[in-house]
């Protein structure tokens, strides 16, 4: 998918996003209800998901 051309990504808002989600995660909260809470796609919050082992032994 990616940016249209010419469109910079917001890396730091990004980045807040993936945490947020990682917290949320570390709560049991669904893939589903991730998404919904930050307002991405249930397939952002699955990437994140699968991320959430690496944040837990290396920390925040």
């Amino acid at each position: 998918m990616g940016n249209p051309q010419g469109v910079k990504r917001d890396c730091p808002a990004l980045e807040w996003r993936r945490l947020q989600a990682i917290k949320l995660f570390s709560q049991n909260r669904s893939k589903a209800e991730v998404a919904r809470h930050i307002g991405v796609s249930n397939q952002s919050a699955g990437r994140w998901h699968e991320d959430v082992g690496t944040w837990r032994q290396r920390g925040l």
